[in-house]
């Protein structure tokens, strides 16, 4: 389910206040008194829809185009990794028909919520590059999609952005074929967002 992490968010907070105060065990949980407010009633809304709306997860084709799509906000993360079997250089990426292998998203916790929105937008990448290295370790390398232009300075050191496209909010290429060194590079590497960020550029530097 695509965007599951934010919908749910809001009913998931609920359920670990009741849990804080219970305990975790069913029989702890029995017969709790819950008080649904709009905003509740419209977020089971909203999961309800979402469970109406799922998306067919399909197979890794090894001659498909893989592509990496990440976005976040002030408050979440989201990861769609797709495919696209017959790209069509005519189309824009919205327009290629896509089939998702795998979505993830969450949202940011604790010290999470004082990174800097820069921060914020590449932790998704990186953490695909983490968790997802099976999927994203091709020998035709990969797309990463993203909208944060900031990033290609990062990621991409050697690539460039034209000033009237600077700050706009538009999805844009920011790596591709990026070689099986970054991917063990990023999974032996800490915790520290920091660090993912320095594994990223060093990779690009090799390239």
């Amino acid at each position: 389910m695509v965007d599951y992490a934010r919908t749910v968010h809001l009913l998931q907070a609920k359920l670990e206040e009741v849990m804080g105060r219970r305990g975790r065990r069913k029989s702890q949980l029995a017969c709790v008194d819950l008080t649904w407010t709009d905003e509740d009633k419209d977020s089971f809304s909203d999961v309800v829809d979402l469970l109406a709306t799922t998306n067919k997860q399909h197979f890794a084709d090894k001659d498909a185009r893989v592509c990496l799509l990440t976005d976040a906000s002030s408050t979440g993360w989201s990861i769609v990794v797709s495919q696209v079997r017959h790209w069509d250089e005519e189309k824009s990426v919205a327009e290629q028909t896509h089939e998702l292998l795998v979505c993830r998203g969450g949202q940011f916790t604790g010290a999470q919520l004082n990174w800097s929105i820069i921060e914020k937008e590449a932790y998704p990448v990186v953490r695909a590059c983490a968790d997802l290295a099976y999927l994203l370790d091709r020998e035709k390398g990969i797309h990463i999609y993203c909208n944060h232009a900031n990033l290609v300075y990062i990621i991409a050191p050697d690539k460039t952005v034209k000033a009237h496209l600077r700050g706009k909010i538009d999805y844009m290429v920011v790596a591709s074929g990026m070689p099986a060194l970054c991917w063990s590079s990023l999974a032996s590497s800490t915790e520290q967002h920091r660090v993912y960020i320095a594994y990223i550029w060093h990779c690009w530097s090799i390239s």
